[in-house]
């Protein structure tokens, strides 16, 4: 009978799907913090030695960051342990949280409700839509010095006349949707601090209650002053460092100077240091490649003695401009003498290149919310687009909002769900919508904060030194609920 029983259950776990599992709204530390215990995992490279008793500890400080202690046992018996520091961020970078912390409270009203209605407009996929773009990408320069080997710098170099984003056009770019946009990217096909006049931009957007990131290479050798850079609002700087050493960095950072690129990001954590400033958040960003595994823990301690906010690290993805033209097998194909092994935890792809992590197609968001604007003015659908003919329009010809409201979009919007023999720059979208599952609607309306996040998000904001009106908190919360 026992053997029945036992062949029962195993057969029941077996045939039953497993629920879906869902990431938590926000992380509660108090529950969070202990001792947690490896049952089983997926072959990591940095646990290449570990042969068992794998754990973490975390444990919550005074002043807001966690401890983390991870050690593990070698086959002599010998222990393995690494110490380091966390930090709650999750909450604080994305959608609804982000009005808890801007210095236009009178516009937080308007902005969560587009951005409420852009979201069902994302889910309805609709032609015409009424909201407005709650998130922009303004490349302030497509001006780089470097030749990264699968960025369009190298590739495809001449999709577009070189130039940077004048304060002028940026403006007016940033004052289009006053009531909407929530947050903006200063970043996408060069070298950011390229432009001199950069952080001007950046200073205007955060005077507008705007949310900024950008992301750099850091290899320049006249980089404004740290103190500038603090000063502009900027709120995140993700720096892309692949190496320690420069014969491996230099190999993907083709031009790339590590020494220089070391010494300005250790200027912009000191100065953060001592003018005990919280922004930007400084990331150090690891693309794992072929040839720079085993420099990834090396470059995670020098990150940590350095006192950078936050490391990640993950595989590297294939050549930039085909990824919205081709398939994920031959975009992987042309791109394999830099990509990880299909069979490598790190990598993007499986062992016969089709694209593992599937999350970002779940929908395509930008035709309902987002747009690009190139450093020459020119519009673009979304970040992916490189080529000139492709744009929708520019911004020295057509106010932003106008052209959000014009043909190009409504008809990418229809080619994004099914329409198909576009003529215009829409069919840039009719191609992605062949190749790949972009286009389909996301499954529920995600991205909504929920009351949860937005009290985490005022708690970690408070803890961080930022002012939050109460008031303000009330009334988000209270939106939440319909």
């Amino acid at each position: 009978m026992r053997i029945l029983i036992c062949a029962s259950l195993l057969l029941m776990t077996m045939t039953q799907a497993p629920a879906t599992v869902r990431t938590v709204p926000a992380v509660d530390l108090d529950r969070y913090a202990g001792d947690w215990f490896e049952v089983a995992r997926y072959p990591n490279w940095f646990q290449r030695n570990c042969a068992g008793d794998v754990r973490a500890s975390y444990a919550r400080r005074a002043d807001g960051q966690i401890d983390v202690v991870n050690r593990c046992a070698r086959a002599d018996g010998s222990v393995i342990e690494a110490s380091g520091l966390a930090r709650v961020i999750d909450t604080l970078p994305y959608h609804g949280p982000l009005l808890l912390s801007t210095n236009k409270t009178e516009l937080s009203g308007a902005r969560l409700s587009n951005l409420k209605c852009a979201l069902r407009a994302e889910r309805e996929r609709s032609t015409e839509v009424t909201n407005e773009p709650y998130h922009l990408v303004l490349d302030v320069s497509d001006i780089c010095n470097l030749k990264c080997p699968l960025c369009v710098q190298a590739t495809e170099p001449r999709g577009r006349k070189r130039t940077t984003l004048t304060v002028a056009s940026a403006i007016k770019a940033l004052s289009a949707f006053p009531g909407a946009v929530l947050r903006v990217e200063f970043f996408n096909w060069g070298e950011p601090f390229l432009n001199p006049e950069f952080l001007t931009i950046a200073q205007f957007a955060d005077t507008a209650g705007i949310f900024s990131r950008t992301s750099s290479h850091f290899s320049i050798r006249n980089l404004p002053d740290a103190n500038a850079i603090i000063d502009s609002g900027l709120k995140w700087v993700v720096l892309s460092i692949d190496g320690v050493t420069q014969e491996t960095y230099e190999k993907y950072r083709v031009g790339g100077k590590l020494r220089q690129v070391l010494a300005n990001l250790e200027r912009l954590v000191q100065a953060k240091r001592r003018r005990r400033a919280v922004f930007p958040i400084v990331e150090w960003q690891f693309l794992a490649l072929r040839h720079n595994l085993d420099e990834i823990q090396p470059a995670h301690n020098r990150a940590r003695d350095l006192g950078v906010d936050v490391f990640r690290y993950g595989g590297a993805r294939g050549e930039m401009a085909n990824r919205i033209r081709v398939s994920d097998q031959e975009n992987y194909s042309q791109s394999r003498e830099y990509l990880l092994d299909g069979s490598d935890p790190l990598s993007e792809y499986d062992p016969n290149g089709q694209k593992l992590n599937q999350h970002e197609h779940d929908g395509c968001r930008w035709l309902w919310g987002k747009l690009a604007v190139h450093a020459d003015g020119g519009v673009s659908p979304c970040w992916t687009s490189w080529q000139r003919h492709f744009d929708f329009g520019s911004i020295q010809e057509m106010p932003l909002d106008r052209i959000w409201r014009e043909q190009n979009f409504t008809a990418a919007r229809a080619a994004a769900t099914g329409a198909r023999n576009n003529t215009g720059p829409a069919r840039l979208c009719e191609q992605c919508a062949s190749c790949s599952a972009f286009v389909n609607a996301p499954e529920r309306l995600s991205g909504w904060p929920t009351k949860q996040q937005i009290h985490h998000a005022a708690e970690s904001l408070v803890a961080a030194g930022i002012g939050i009106d109460p008031s303000l908190q009330a009334e988000i919360e209270s939106t939440c609920d319909h």
